[in-house]
C-alpha cells in the first residue's frame, strides 16, 4: 500500500512525518475525506490546525473537493476516489461521494476546522461553570493585554513594601534599570518557550531551593557571615601576611604597592576602601584570578618565594570567598526575580479577572486545567464523547506541551475502557520535527517525539491500528535542490533538527525540469565617502556598506530577469515578481534596504510581512498631530509635525521660521501666518487644534486623513505603502473608543503602551516580490527564492532573564558542572532534542551575572538556539521550487563562517559547484545547475470558459439607484448648494466657526456650575493654549456669553425642566421616507409646553422671522417635526437665541409648517 494511502487510511490512526513539501494539507484534506466516505458523520470530526489561514485553507479545499464530486461522471469520480485510496469504488460509494457536500453544507455550525485556540474557546464558553471563569468572559488582543500587564507591573513596584517585596525590589534595583526591569519581568510572563518557570507559589519555593543548591547556597547563609569570613583573617594568617609584605617591599615598584594595600587592609579591616584595594590584590575586577602577585625582583631571595606561597594561599581563600558572596547574591537575585515575576503575575491575573477577561494563552491553559481536574474532566469528555470521533492535527511540531495535554485528553478517550471498542475511533497527527521553528510560542520537538511514543502505546495496549508512516518525497522541489538539502544536513547542520536515526533523505516529485543554485562571494564594504551631508537621514544606510550593496545587486538583478524577459523554465513562461520569494532570519536594515531599492528600479514589491505602527513614519506623524492638539508649546513635536507631509514646510523655512524666535515655534507660527510658506500649516493647524476639543480620537484623525487632505498628501510622499500602517491607526482608534473614554491624551497613552504590529498576509500578494521571515515563509513555497540574511547567528543577547538548565543528578544531590565548551555544547543540543515535554526544568539562574553556573546555563541556552537555527535553514532552503540564491553580507569583527548559514551551505556544496561569472560580470560565483528535459510541468493552462447562457429581460435592465437612506442632519437639509458654509472662507470663517464652537460649549457647560464661579472657569477654559485665542478674543466671548446667562429674559433656558444638546432622531416624510438625526443646543419641556432653542453667533441679526434665512427655518421645523411625534399633546415653540444682541425670535407656526410641505414635497433639498 502506497505510504499516502496508508496515512489516510480512515480505519487507523496514523502519525505521520512528513517532509518540506511532501504535502501535509493535501493529506489531511484526503484524511477527512475519506473518513466522511466510511460513513463518520462531519460533526463527529475535529480537525485542529495552527493557524486561521491554514483552517480557512483547509476548509476551502476539502470543500472545493466535495462539490467537484458532485458533478463528476461516474468513471471521472471512481478514478478520483481510486487515486485517493488505492480501491475501486462501486455505485454505493459513488452515491455517497455525491452526497456529502450537501451533508457538510447541512451540518449544525458546518465541519469543525478550527485552531486549537478557537477550540478551547469554544470548551470554555460551553462549560464556563466547570472552568470557573464569567459566562460572559472576552479575549484580550496582545495590545490590550500588553497594556494590563504593564498596569500590572507599576501597581506591584508601588506596592513593593505592603507585599513584602521591598528587600526584592531594592535588590533588583541595584542591576536593573527601571525599564530593563519592566522588560525582564514582561518576558518571563510572556515567554512561552519550553522550560521556563511555572509561577504557581510551590514552583516558586521548588525553584528558589533548586537554584540556591546549584549555587553551593546552604540554606540560611547569610552575606554579612560571608563577608566577615573573608575580611576577619585569624591571627596566624595575618602574621604571614606581614611576612609577605616585608618580602614585597624589597621587591619592585608594583611589588611595593601590592605590600603597601594588604598593610593598608591589615591595619584597618574594617575600612571599605582598604578592604577592596585588598580584594584587587589578588583578583581582576571581574572578580578572576591574577596570574602574577610578586614580580622577579621580589623572588630572588628566600623571603620572596615564601611570600608567593603565602601570596597563592590567600588568593585562592579570597577567590573562595567572593565567589561564595557573588554565588549568595546570584542565587537572591533570581529569587527576588521570581517572586517579584509571581507577584505580576498575580495582579495581572487579578485585572483580568477583574475585567472578565482571558488572554490567548489562558485559553489553551484553562482547558488544559479543566481537563487535568479528574470530576471535570469526566463529565466534559462525557458531554464531548458523543460529539467527537475523530481528531486531526496539523503542523503537529509547532504544538506546545501544554496543547499537547489537551489533544491527550480528548484523544485518550479512543484508547479506553468501552469506548475503544465501542464504535472506530481514530487521531490523525500529521507534522515534521526537522520544521519546529516556533520555541517562542511554546513549540518543542522533544514534546512531538513524547506524544507519538504516547499515542503509539496507548493505541497498541488497546488493540487498535496505529500506523507511524513517514513521507518522504516533495512535490515541490526539484532533485538538484533536494539532493543540496540532504548534503546539508547530512553535516554539522543536522544537530538539532531531527532525533530520527539516519541520514535526512528525500525523493521528489518532479523531474526534468531546469534547477539552478548559485552561491555569491560575501558582499564586503568600500570606504565611505568623508563628505557625507549634515542633513542625510541617520536611518539611511551608507550605500558603500555591505548590507546596502547586497541590497543593491539583489534588486538589479531582479530588474533585469523582468526587463529581459528571462524564463522560469519550469513554466514555459517569463519571470514575474510574483515567482520571487526573499527570506531573512530577521527584520532589519536589510529589510528596509531591500524594498527601497526594489522600488527605485521600479520593481513591484509587497513589502515586508510585518509592519511596526509604532515606528512608521506615518504613525510617528500622526502621533506628533494628537500631541500637538494637547500641548502645542512643545517646540520638538511641532517641529516634526512642520515638516511631515501635513504641513509639507521645507528645512529652510522651518530654520527660518525657528532661529531666533522670541518665545514658542507655535507663537512664532502664528505671527508669521500671513507669509505664504506658513500659511498653509496654520490654518490646518488651527483647524486641528478647534476640532480636537469636540471630536473623539477616531473622529479627529478621520476628518484629518479625509476632509483634510491628510491621506492624500501621506501617501504622495510616503507611498502607497503607508496605506495599510495609516487604515489599521484608524481601526485601532475606533477599537479604543469601544473600550475606554475617548480622549486624546489617553488614546495616544493606549497606542504608544501596545505593540502595535501589522501582520500582512503575503500568501496572497498578487504579482509582487515577496519579502519575509523565515517564519513567516512557513507553508509558503516560490519558483525563485533569494536568501541574503545567511551571516548572523544567534547570540545570548535575546536570552530571557532566566536561564534554564537541567538537573545533572537528583534534586538536592551537589551538581557536577560541565568543564569544556564542547560538552556544554552537546549536552545542550541533547536537552533541545530529548527532552520530554512533560519534562520539568531544574532550575534557573539569572542572566545578568558572572559565573561558571550562568556561563553553562547560556550555553545550553545557545545550543537549543543553535538547533532551531539550523531547523530554520531547513525551511528556508525547501522554500525554493526551481532556484536557489544564497548571498549575504560580511559581517565584522568576530565572524565564523562554519557556524552560520552560508558557512554550512558553501562547505559542503561548493566542492560540486562550477565558478561563473554573476548576471552583471562583476564577480565570480558558484552554481550548480541541471537543464531542461521534459516538458514544462508549471504552464498555465487556458481556463475552461462554460458558455454563458441568455439572461432573462430584468436582469439584462439597468437598475435605478435607490434613495439613499442615511439620516440627513437637519442643518443640511436647506443648506446653501454645493456645500457653501454661511460663513465667511479663509481665516475669518474659520475664525467665526471656532467661536461658535466655544460659545456653545461654554451654554452646554456652564448653566450646570453654580454661578460664582462660571466666569473663573469660562475663563480658564478659553485660556487654554489648543484654543489660541488673543485677551481681546476671549473678553469678547465671555461677554457674549455672559449677556445671555446674566440676562433674567434668558433664565427659563437654564432652568429645571432644561437640556442641553439633545440628540433627536426619527422620520417626518409622509410622501417618502425622510430619516432625520440632529442635535437641539437647549430643550425646555415644562408643564404642556416644548421650547426648542437653537443658539446663532452671526454677527448680523435679523430684524423679523420673515428675515431668517431658509437654512435656520428648515432646520428648525425639522426638529420641531421630530419633537411633535415625542410630544404630541404639548404646545411647541421653535426658537432662535442670537447671542449678538442678545436677542430671541420666535418662529411662527405657520412659516415653518410652509417649510415642512416644501421639504416634503421634494424641492427642498
Amino acid at each position: 500500500m502506497r505510504e499516502d494511502h496508508l496515512a489516510s487510511d480512515p480505519s487507523a490512526s496514523a502519525w505521520v512525518s512528513a517532509n518540506a513539501g511532501a504535502g501535509k494539507t493535501y493529506l489531511l484534506t484526503m484524511r477527512a475525506a475519506r473518513l466522511l466516505l466510511a460513513g463518520a458523520r462531519p460533526e463527529r470530526i475535529l480537525c485542529l490546525t495552527y493557524t486561521k489561514a491554514a483552517a480557512a485553507e483547509m476548509t476551502a479545499r476539502l470543500s472545493a473537493l466535495l462539490s467537484q464530486w458532485t458533478l463528476m461522471d461516474d468513471a471521472a469520480l471512481s478514478a478520483k476516489l481510486a487515486e485517493i485510496s488505492g480501491a475501486v469504488s462501486d455505485g454505493t460509494l459513488l452515491l455517497r461521494a455525491r452526497r456529502l457536500f450537501a451533508e457538510a453544507l447541512e451540518t449544525p455550525g458546518g465541519l469543525k476546522i478550527q485552531t486549537i485556540h478557537a477550540f478551547c474557546e469554544r470548551i470554555l464558553r460551553r462549560f464556563p461553570l466547570e472552568a470557573q471563569i464569567p459566562a460572559s468572559f472576552s479575549v484580550l488582543d496582545d495590545r490590550s493585554a500588553l497594556q494590563i500587564m504593564s498596569q500590572a507591573s507599576d501597581e506591584t513596584i508601588a506596592a513593593a513594601a505592603e507585599l513584602g517585596l521591598g528587600h526584592d525590589l531594592a535588590l533588583l534595583a541595584q542591576t536593573y534599570s527601571d525599564e530593563d526591569f519592566k522588560k525582564a519581568v514582561r518576558k518571563i510572563l510572556e515567554d512561552r518557550q519550553p522550560g521556563q518557570p511555572n509561577l504557581g507559589q510551590e514552583d516558586i519555593a521548588r525553584l528558589i531551593a533548586n537554584g540556591d543548591a546549584a549555587f553551593g547556597v546552604v540554606p540560611g547563609t547569610d552575606e554579612t557571615a560571608l563577608r566577615r569570613r573573608l575580611y576577619d583573617l585569624p591571627a596566624d594568617r595575618a602574621a604571614l601576611l606581614r611576612l609577605a609584605v616585608r618580602a614585597l617591599a624589597e621587591g619592585s615598584k608594583e611589588d611595593r604597592k601590592r605590600g603597601d594595600a594588604i598593610a593598608a587592609y591589615l591595619e584597618a579591616p574594617d575600612n571599605a576602601a582598604a578592604c577592596e584595594a585588598y580584594r584587587l590584590v589578588f583578583l581582576t575586577k571581574d572578580n578572576e584570578l591574577r596570574e602574577r602577585l610578586i614580580t622577579q625582583a621580589a623572588l630572588k631571595s628566600d623571603r620572596g618565594r615564601g611570600a608567593q606561597e603565602i601570596l597563592r594561599a590567600e588568593q585562592d581563600r579570597v577567590k573562595a570567598c567572593v565567589d561564595a558572596i557573588e554565588a549568595l547574591r546570584l542565587a537572591r537575585l533570581g529569587a527576588s526575580l521570581l517572586r517579584f515575576a509571581a507577584a505580576v503575575r498575580e495582579r495581572y491575573e487579578a485585572l483580568k479577572r477583574r475585567a472578565t477577561a482571558l488572554d490567548f494563552d489562558d485559553l489553551v491553559r484553562q482547558v488544559a486545567r479543566l481537563f487535568s481536574h479528574a470530576e471535570a474532566a469526566a463529565w466534559i469528555l462525557y458531554k464531548l464523547d458523543g460529539g467527537i470521533d475523530h481528531i486531526l492535527v496539523d503542523e503537529a511540531q509547532d504544538t506546545s506541551p501544554q496543547q499537547w495535554e489537551v489533544v491527550r485528553a480528548l484523544a485518550d478517550e479512543f484508547y479506553a475502557g468501552e469506548a475503544a471498542r465501542e464504535r472506530l475511533r481514530t487521531l490523525f497527527v500529521v507534522g515534521d520535527e526537522k520544521q519546529s521553528i516556533f520555541s517562542f510560542q511554546g513549540a518543542d520537538p522533544g514534546a512531538f517525539i513524547a506524544a507519538r511514543a504516547g499515542f503509539a502505546t496507548r493505541a497498541t495496549a488497546s488493540g487498535a491500528t496505529f500506523h507511524t508512516v513517514s513521507l518522504s518525497t516533495s512535490r515541490r522541489s526539484l532533485p538538484l535542490l533536494l539532493e543540496a538539502v540532504d548534503t546539508v544536513f547530512a553535516g554539522p547542520a543536522a544537530h538539532g533538527v531531527t532525533t530520527i536515526e539516519g541520514a535526512i533523505r528525500h525523493a521528489a516529485h518532479r523531474h526534468g525540469q531546469h534547477a539552478l543554485i548559485e552561491i555569491w562571494p560575501l558582499i564586503e564594504g568600500e570606504k565611505a565617502d568623508e563628505g557625507e551631508g549634515w542633513d542625510t537621514p541617520f536611518d539611511r544606510l551608507d550605500s558603500n556598506k555591505p548590507v546596502a550593496r547586497l541590497a543593491d545587486d539583489i534588486a538589479a538583478m531582479i530588474a533585469g530577469w523582468l526587463s529581459s524577459g528571462e524564463r522560469l523554465a519550469s513554466r514555459g513562461g517569463p519571470i514575474t515578481a510574483g515567482d520571487i520569494l526573499i527570506l531573512v532570519r530577521k527584520r532589519g536594515p536589510l529589510v528596509d534596504e531591500l524594498v527601497r531599492r526594489l522600488k527605485a528600479r521600479n520593481v513591484p514589491v509587497a513589502g515586508a510581512d510585518r509592519l511596526a505602527l509604532n515606528s512608521h513614519i506615518a504613525i510617528l506623524d500622526l502621533l506628533a498631530l494628537g500631541r500637538f492638539t494637547l500641548f502645542p508649546e512643545d517646540d520638538l513635536t511641532l517641529a516634526a509635525l512642520l515638516k511631515s507631509p501635513l504641513c509639507n514646510i521645507t528645512e529652510d523655512a522651518l530654520f527660518h521660521l525657528a532661529h531666533g524666535r522670541q518665545g514658542s515655534l507655535w507663537s512664532a507660527l502664528r505671527a508669521a501666518s500671513a507669509d505664504a510658506r506658513f500659511a498653509g500649516a496654520h490654518r490646518f493647524l488651527s483647524r486641528a487644534l478647534a476640532q480636537a476639543d469636540f471630536a473623539t480620537p477616531f473622529q479627529f484623525y478621520a476628518r484629518i486623513l479625509s476632509s483634510e487632505g491628510g491621506r492624500t498628501a501621506m501617501l504622495a510622499q510616503l507611498g502607497a505603502e503607508a496605506r495599510d500602517p495609516i487604515d489599521e491607526f484608524l481601526t485601532l482608534a475606533l477599537s479604543f473608543e469601544r473600550e475606554h473614554a475617548p480622549s486624546m491624551q489617553a488614546f495616544l497613552a493606549w497606542f504608544e503602551a501596545g505593540a502595535g504590529i501589522i501582520k500582512r498576509d503575503l500568501e496572497n500578494a498578487g504579482n509582487a516580490v515577496r519579502i519575509m521571515t523565515v517564519h513567516g515563509a512557513k507553508g509558503l513555497e516560490a519558483g525563485i527564492v533569494i536568501m541574503p540574511d545567511t551571516t548572523s547567528v544567534p547570540s545570548n543577547r535575546n536570552d530571557p532573564p532566566l536561564l534554564a538548565f537541567p538537573d545533572h543528578g537528583e534534586s538536592g544531590n551537589t551538581r557536577k558542572p560541565l568543564q569544556d565548551r564542547a560538552s556544554l555544547q552537546r549536552t545542550g543540543t541533547h536537552f533541545a532534542e530529548k527532552r520530554s515535554g512533560a519534562t520539568q526544568t531544574g532550575a534557573f539562574v539569572v542572566r545578568a551575572g558572572n559565573h561558571p553556573l550562568i556561563e553553562e546555563a547560556k550555553t545550553l541556552s545557545k545550543a537549543r538556539a543553535m538547533a532551531e537555527y539550523h531547523r530554520l535553514l531547513y525551511v528556508a532552503m525547501t522554500r525554493a521550487r526551481d532556484r536557489l540564491y544564497v548571498c549575504g553580507a560580511k559581517p565584522g569583527k568576530g565572524y565564523a563562517e562554519e557556524d552560520c548559514w552560508y558557512g554550512q551551505i558553501k562547505t559542503v556544496l561548493a566542492p560540486r559547484m562550477a565558478e561563473v561569472s554573476r548576471f552583471d560580470g562583476k564577480m565570480t560565483v558558484l552554481r550548480l545547475e541541471a537543464p531542461q528535459e521534459a516538458a514544462p510541468d508549471g504552464a498555465a493552462r487556458a481556463p475552461i470558459v462554460p458558455p454563458s447562457p441568455s439572461l432573462p429581460v430584468f436582469a439584462q435592465e439597468r437598475v435605478r439607484p435607490e434613495l439613499a437612506r442615511r439620516p440627513a442632519s437637519p442643518s443640511e437639509i436647506f443648506a446653501q448648494p454645493h456645500g457653501r458654509r454661511l460663513a465667511s472662507s479663509g481665516n475669518a470663517g474659520d475664525a467665526a466657526l471656532q467661536r461658535g464652537r466655544l460659545i456653545h460649549r461654554l451654554f452646554q457647560t456652564l448653566p450646570e456650575l453654580d454661578p460664582a464661579m462660571r466666569r473663573a472657569h469660562a475663563a480658564r477654559f478659553l485660556g487654554l493654549a489648543r484654543h489660541a485665542l488673543s485677551p481681546e478674543a476671549r473678553e469678547e466671548i465671555l461677554s457674549a456669553v455672559f449677556a445671555v446667562l446674566d440676562d433674567p429674559e434668558f433664565s427659563f433656558l437654564f432652568g429645571p425642566g432644561s437640556m442641553a444638546e439633545v440628540r433627536v432622531e426619527g422620520d417626518i416624510g409622509h410622501n417618502r421616507p425622510l430619516p432625520i438625526s440632529g442635535q437641539i443646543d437647549r430643550l425646555c419641556v415644562r408643564n404642556h409646553s416644548v421650547t426648542i432653542i437653537d443658539f446663532k453667533t452671526d454677527r448680523s441679526v435679523p430684524a423679523t422671522a420673515g428675515d431668517v434665512s431658509r437654512a435656520y427655518l428648515g432646520q428648525m421645523a425639522v426638529y420641531g417635526a421630530v419633537l411633535r411625534q415625542v410630544y404630541p399633546q404639548h404646545a411647541l415653540h421653535c426658537s432662535l437665541l442670537f447671542v449678538q444682541g442678545p436677542r430671541i425670535l420666535t418662529l411662527p407656526p405657520p412659516l415653518l409648517a410652509a417649510m415642512l410641505t416644501e421639504l416634503d414635497g421634494g424641492t427642498g433639498v
